[in-house]
């Protein structure tokens, strides 16, 4: 038996199974198993397994485009919620002033022609497969002014 990943021999994996205690983004790959006897030397290889491994989200950081807090009414902000781990993100929520902002479940929250009632302080809730429950953002202060 030889166990590889990415077509490279794994030193010392020489068993019928092989397991990675504790994996880490670093052993995401394709694993094969080749495995030879006395009919056949060479060996022969099995299908390959794609291993993905994720990352839990720790943290969210709130994006503004146009970067800033200050806005005059009627005009736009998106906001875009970046997790430091990798997607695909699950469960995404946005909140306003703690409130559930309804059908405000995609990555990016847009505001157009923004009125007073905008201003508010806005978070935003997700998680990937490897997190249990959602993470949240730190809020954002939003400001909108008359002209």
């Amino acid at each position: 038996y030889q166990w590889k990943k990415n077509n490279v021999p794994i030193n010392g994996a020489n068993q019928a199974s092989y397991s990675i205690p504790s994996a880490s983004v670093t052993d995401g790959g394709n694993y094969t198993l080749v495995v030879s006897n006395a009919t056949t030397p060479e060996g022969v290889e099995s299908n390959v397994v794609v291993l993905e491994v994720q990352s839990p989200i720790t943290q969210i950081t709130i994006t503004l485009e146009p970067n800033r807090s200050s806005f005059t009414v009627g005009d736009n902000v998106v906001m875009t919620a970046v997790p430091n781990a990798p997607g695909p993100y699950e469960e995404i929520q946005w909140y306003k002033n703690e409130e559930v902002i309804p059908n405000a479940t995609e990555q990016t929250l847009t505001l157009n022609g923004m009125a007073d009632a905008d201003s508010g302080h806005y978070r935003v809730e997700l998680k990937n497969a490897a997190n249990t429950s959602r993470v949240s953002s730190s809020p954002v202060s939003i400001q909108v002014s008359p002209p």
